[in-house]
């Protein structure tokens, strides 16, 4: 094993002068848990070489006449960090040779859905289904999409705001999810720093799975992920009757929700919007609930319950 060079560390920039060459470093960014296998193109490479990855030392796995693989060390902060190969007396750097990322093993790195709207009875209209996929990346996070809808499982929230603090990634990159032969695109928006687009009737496939296809941007490395999106089996209301041919009227001071397939999601997500008869918005109740098929949603959570006309709802299963 070779010895870490005097005075070498995370910020120096010393120009090393060797007989050897860095020309190659793949993958070039990983982690800051370490651990990532890499391949060093050097040419050429010496006796017994010693890797670091800024003033760590990183696990020679293996070497070859113009190869070194080795195994990250872990890093104490995302960032560039130089790649340096020592033997005997010789040394080469490349500097910013790869790239720590913050790790985000157990937590979120995305926030956002991928949804279809189909409503129900007949009474809507001209109205047709629709449907929206959006999503931002962020650094690694605690919070998920259910933060958004409650605080508390099996609970519904007058006017919930949610309590996030989300650092988000906004340089834009690529976006492009795939399922089988079905690509669907996504644009990012620099006001709303995420990646959007509206669905057309067969993007969404309920049960199924979409793939985030390769991506990067300047600065970002290309990566992909398989599953990024598992679509969960529809949900639809059964209880109030609202798919007739006029609202459902509910007379009791609470209402009840029953819906199909209970079980089949991890959790179910409902917007109540209450609407005045001249069709003005008066306020709005958000719940998360377990996916049992029922819900009570209690009269003393809305402020104007018996004042107003007609609620709007909004089912989805997560």
């Amino acid at each position: 094993m070779g010895a870490k060079l005097d005075g070498f560390d995370d910020t120096d920039d010393t120009d090393f002068v060797g007989h050897c060459q860095i020309t190659n470093v793949e993958p070039n960014f990983g982690t800051t848990a370490g651990g990532v296998k890499v391949s060093l193109t050097v040419d050429p490479v010496g006796d017994a070489p010693t890797v670091f990855f800024g003033n760590k030392e990183a696990e020679v796995i293996a070497t070859g006449s113009t190869e070194i693989k080795v195994r990250t060390p872990e890093a104490k902060k995302d960032g560039p960090k130089s790649v340096q190969v020592v033997y005997g007396d010789e040394s080469c750097i490349l500097e910013e040779g790869f790239t720590y990322h913050e790790d985000g093993e157990g937590k979120q790195g995305t926030i956002g859905a991928f949804f279809w709207m189909l409503p129900q009875g007949t009474y809507w209209g001209d109205d047709e289904a629709w449907g929206e996929a959006y999503f931002a990346f962020v650094e690694p996070t605690d919070v998920s999409y259910r933060d958004f809808w409650g605080s508390t499982m099996n609970s519904c929230s007058n006017d919930y705001v949610p309590d996030t603090n989300l650092q988000i990634i906004d340089t834009p990159l690529t976006a492009r999810l795939q399922n089988g032969a079905a690509i669907i695109d996504l644009d990012f928006s620099s006001e709303a720093l995420e990646y959007q687009t509206m669905l057309v009737d067969g993007d969404f496939l309920h049960q199924s799975s979409y793939d985030l296809m390769p991506n990067e941007g300047q600065g970002w490395p290309a990566f992909d992920v398989e599953h990024f999106i598992r679509t969960p089996p529809s949900i639809r209301i059964v209880s109030p009757d609202v798919d007739g041919d006029e609202m459902a009227v509910v007379y009791e001071d609470d209402l009840t929700l029953h819906w199909n397939s209970a079980g089949s999601g991890d959790y179910v997500i409902a917007q109540l919007n209450l609407y005045d008869y001249q069709g003005k918005y008066v306020e709005r109740v958000r719940c998360l609930l377990n996916d049992d098929g029922s819900h009570t949603v209690y009269r003393s959570i809305w402020d104007h319950w018996t004042d107003y006309g007609y609620i709007v709802l909004n089912v989805g299963r997560v």
